[in-house]
């Protein structure tokens, strides 16, 4: 029905019954008719509703993640974008959801990723650098998996945690060290 409810009919015992229904309405010189078969859909019902209840407790799940998480369509396009991903990357998901993926300042990479990623292979800590909103860059490490809809290849689903921080302090470990590497070589040197 127009409101999702199963179409129900009352057996002779009284219970009540799913019913999925195919009408042919034909007609001969003066007469109309409707033949109409009726088939029980309680096994389908029950399917749909527990895909409902699945499809609901995910979508809660991936807003409830503290980090960014995209789906794409096979084609790159955002078809879920959660709450942290709007935060982190500063794109609204009404201005991101069927749509490019927008955070690869090069395509290329994107594309890349993405046939990888479709011919069934996981990204697991990828380190590459995305675009936000404002142009400015930030590091990030990519989780990303193939998504498949009864068996069938659909799209892909990705995580990016900021590391821009992490990056940062092993940059500056790394100069720390030099600059510790150099001044005892020159202190070395002096003593000579």
């Amino acid at each position: 029905l127009k409101n999702g409810q199963p179409v129900e009919i009352e057996t002779f015992a009284g219970e009540r019954k799913p019913v999925e229904v195919t009408a042919k309405q034909f007609s001969d010189v003066d007469q109309k008719y409707l033949l109409g078969v009726l088939r029980e859909a309680t096994e389908q019902v029950e399917r749909e509703q527990e895909l409902k209840s699945t499809t609901s407790r995910l979508e809660t799940l991936l807003e409830a993640l503290p980090i960014p998480v995209a789906v794409l369509s096979s084609d790159g396009t955002v078809q879920e974008w959660n709450q942290a991903a709007e935060n982190v990357f500063e794109y609204d998901s009404s201005k991101v959801i069927g749509k490019m993926f927008p955070l690869f300042p090069d395509n290329d990479e994107l594309h890349r990723l993405r046939k990888k990623v479709l011919d069934d292979e996981a990204i697991n800590g990828y380190q590459t650098v995305y675009q936000k909103r404002d142009r400015s860059k930030i590091d990030v490490e990519l989780y990303a998996r193939p998504l498949y809809k009864v068996e069938t290849l659909c799209g892909i689903i990705g995580a990016a945690i900021d590391i821009t921080h992490t990056q940062r302090r092993h940059q500056q470990l790394e100069v720390l060290q030099r600059t510790l590497r150099h001044n005892l070589r020159n202190r070395l040197n002096e003593g000579r």
